[in-house]
């Protein structure tokens, strides 16, 4: 809960509970403080610590899952003077410290996470690295889908996904 003192130095103290906190990433970092969606241990979730290529921080696929972050380690951590490769991410308590469960109760925002985020970078890395030919034989096979009437807009080019809006990435 929260405590709360009064201008009469009365304490007062609330109980309050949350299903869940939806957060983007900058908003997810300012507002639980952890680091930047762009850090070594930017996963709110796990203690993955990310590898830098050219100027871009990775999180590498591992067969073996990184151990969790636990509400426990938000805590722990945010309340610790530590260097960032200790702290996991986590800088220093937040009013949601005391609130939330970090691991469990912080949901990310799908659409702009997925959609405009991690899957315009995969699309990137594809045309960077497919053969010669592939990236325009895709988009024509995805120029030649039929989508519903349901609908609102059909299909654009493969090669301009420059151009898209957030809802093309769906």
């Amino acid at each position: 809960g929260i405590k709360v003192t009064t201008y009469n130095a009365e304490q007062l103290k609330f109980s309050i509970r949350v299903q869940y906190a939806t957060f983007d990433l900058p908003a997810l970092a300012q507002k639980c403080n952890i680091i930047q969606f762009n850090g070594y241990y930017a996963c709110s979730d796990c203690t993955i610590q990310g590898v830098a290529i050219d100027r871009q921080i990775f999180y590498p696929y591992s067969p073996v899952q990184s151990p969790r972050k636990t509400d426990h380690d938000y805590l722990t951590l945010s309340t610790q003077n530590l260097p960032a490769a200790r702290a996991m991410g986590i800088k220093e308590p937040t009013p949601l410290t005391k609130l939330l469960l970090f691991s469990d109760q912080a949901a990310k925002d799908y659409t702009h996470l997925v959609c405009s985020g991690h899957f315009k970078t995969l699309v990137t890395y594809w045309e960077r690295i497919l053969l010669p030919g592939v990236f325009d034989q895709s988009s024509n096979y995805l120029l030649s889908v039929v989508l519903p009437h349901s609908f609102a807009y059909q299909s654009m080019p493969l090669v301009q996904y420059g151009q898209w809006k957030t809802k093309m990435f769906r």
